[in-house]
């Protein structure tokens, strides 16, 4: 009967300290998600920008930012496109801003894109947590 009583007591000493475990894994989990979040939230995606053959995306990208607020000083971010290149597609550009109040900001202001160039069709821009937004003339 102590024998039982003893295997009793230590799977209830395994259970609590597994639940503890869990416990301590979710909140790291929880932790890594939102500083995740708080990274992506610098990111904007813009769409329908044309591709260049000598690489000019950070100048295209700069003349937007400066279209969009003029008042903002967007010395660095960097850029990519996104997916593989197909020569009859233009692939989205990735903008990572260097604070999330600039790209708060360019959501804001993203109808100013229009400004930017009436020859361009359909501009998009997709902000974190956001639903896809087109710019049409």
């Amino acid at each position: 009967m102590n024998h039982l009583k003893g295997s009793i007591n230590n799977l209830k000493t395994q259970i609590s300290n597994l639940t503890k475990r869990d416990d301590h894994n979710e909140t790291e989990n929880i932790l890594e998600e939102i500083s995740d979040r708080q990274f992506r939230a610098r990111n904007v995606i813009i769409n329908n920008i044309p591709e260049s053959d000598c690489g000019n995306d950070g100048e295209q990208v700069k003349n937007i930012l400066q279209t969009i607020s003029p008042e903002i000083k967007y010395d660095k971010f960097k850029i990519f496109r996104v997916g593989k290149k197909v020569n009859s597609l233009r692939r989205p550009l990735k903008v990572i801003l260097e604070s999330r109040e600039q790209a708060l900001n360019m959501m804001r202001n993203k109808r100013k894109l229009i400004e930017y160039d009436n020859n361009i069709e359909n501009f998009g821009i997709l902000g974190e947590g956001q639903t896809y937004f087109f710019l049409e003339n």
